[in-house]
């Protein structure tokens, strides 16, 4: 399923504006290209499902809105079998959440609960923060888990269309372990840069926050 060195997914939802759409209990597995790809889309509910054996991309969502991801399993994230981009870093990762193209103030209300990322090239979830404060009460990101990855487990950036980002921004409720490289990681530019409640487990490096802003500026 899917196509080679193309956004043409397995499961993809394009264009996809004035209806409810929603897939459960479903498994996607083995293709040339991206797993799930949600762009220009919305009202879009994946549950139960799982997303296995795909180039790049698990999930990329991409200048959507109104998209929740509830209890799913991406795994097994290759890199494309290609050298005709040189010494160019590829974008990968298992879940892109509004971050291939960074920054994308048209992607706003993703949620993604409960989901696993496992055995991802470079890394399991990209995704944006959320309001700092707001851990307890935000369901954007939350209650997530990244494992036997190549590279990082999580890495959290400002998102764009909170005004309050560039001063402060958060992520919450996420657990990595067995990851080759950092659990968390953070390397945008914000004042102040918070990760609350968390477990990091037998990775390479725990928690890496740099905000660009001050030492002061970083909290765990």
């Amino acid at each position: 399923m899917s196509q080679k060195d193309t956004e043409k997914a397995a499961l993809r939802f394009e264009g996809a504006i004035t209806n409810a759409h929603s897939v459960t209990n479903s498994v996607f597995h083995d293709g040339g290209g991206w797993g799930l790809n949600i762009k220009n889309a919305a009202f879009v509910t994946v549950t139960n499902t799982q997303i296995i054996g795909f180039k790049n991309f698990g999930v990329n969502i991409i200048a959507s809105n109104t998209v929740a991801l509830d209890n799913i399993f991406v795994s097994t994230i290759e890199p494309r079998d290609t050298d005709a981009i040189g010494m160019v870093c590829d974008k990968q990762s298992c879940f892109a959440i509004c971050s291939y193209n960074d920054p994308d103030s048209s992607c706003y209300d993703i949620s993604v609960q409960n989901s696993i990322a496992s055995g991802c090239h470079h890394g399991g979830f990209v995704v944006p923060g959320h309001t700092c404060g707001e851990a307890d009460t935000q369901t954007a990101f939350k209650n997530n888990v990244a494992h036997s990855s190549d590279g990082f487990g999580a890495r959290f950036f400002p998102s764009a269309v909170l005004d309050d980002s560039a001063t402060c921004y958060e992520g919450s409720y996420f657990s990595a372990y067995h990851n080759h490289q950092n659990g968390v990681v953070t390397n945008s530019v914000s004042s102040k840069v918070v990760m609350r409640n968390m477990q990091m487990i037998d990775n390479l490096w725990g928690i890496s926050i740099i905000s660009g802003g001050t030492e002061e500026g970083r909290e765990v």
